[in-house]
């Protein structure tokens, strides 16, 4: 919790690294478990302008330079292996995404993918930072109660169930 280190009481997500390290994703940056200390990163907006959240949604992902990555309403963040610094690898223009949640699903060959309940999946090329988007074959009814799944099966596809458990899945293959 908080006495022992981390910068909010809530984790949202846990990543042990190649090295061995512990990672948990909070709703106020990332924080790194060494064995014996917590450390946290966040990310710095650049200016006060800047729009930028620390919270982070879904899963952390581990690329294979061992840079962690992750997503929130604001963009797509990346902690540098070598630098050990969070920077934005992409902001969302509140103008076309309205501040949705995105959480990460799945780091293969260059691609994130993630997605989000009410827009789609989206693939977002790290060395282009170009980003596709896959709308949903359907709206997720979210009248009552929330039960969001994602899970990627060995067969490269991504299974989701957003909204009510009875609403079926979405089987999308990324490859």
């Amino acid at each position: 919790g908080v006495n022992e280190g981390l910068p909010h009481s809530s984790v949202y997500s846990i990543l042990q690294d190649k090295k061995g390290f512990m990672w948990f994703g909070t709703a106020d940056g990332l924080c790194r478990y060494d064995g014996s200390e917590l450390k946290t990163f966040q990310y710095t907006p650049v200016n006060n302008e800047e729009e930028a959240s620390n919270f982070v949604r879904g899963k952390m992902l581990e690329d294979v330079s061992g840079n962690i990555w992750y997503c929130n309403q604001t963009g797509i963040y990346k902690w540098d292996n070598i630098k050990e610094v969070v920077s934005r690898a992409k902001t969302f223009d509140k103008s076309e995404f309205a501040n949705g949640a995105f959480q990460s699903v799945y780091l293969e060959n260059g691609s994130l993918w993630i997605y989000n309940v009410s827009l789609g999946i989206f693939e977002y090329n790290i060395l282009t930072g170009k980003m596709l988007r896959y709308p949903l074959p359907y709206n997720p009814d979210f009248s009552t109660s929330i039960a969001n799944y994602d899970k990627v099966d060995p067969f490269g596809n991504i299974w989701l169930r957003l909204g009510l458990t009875s609403n079926p899945f979405i089987v999308f293959n990324y490859r």
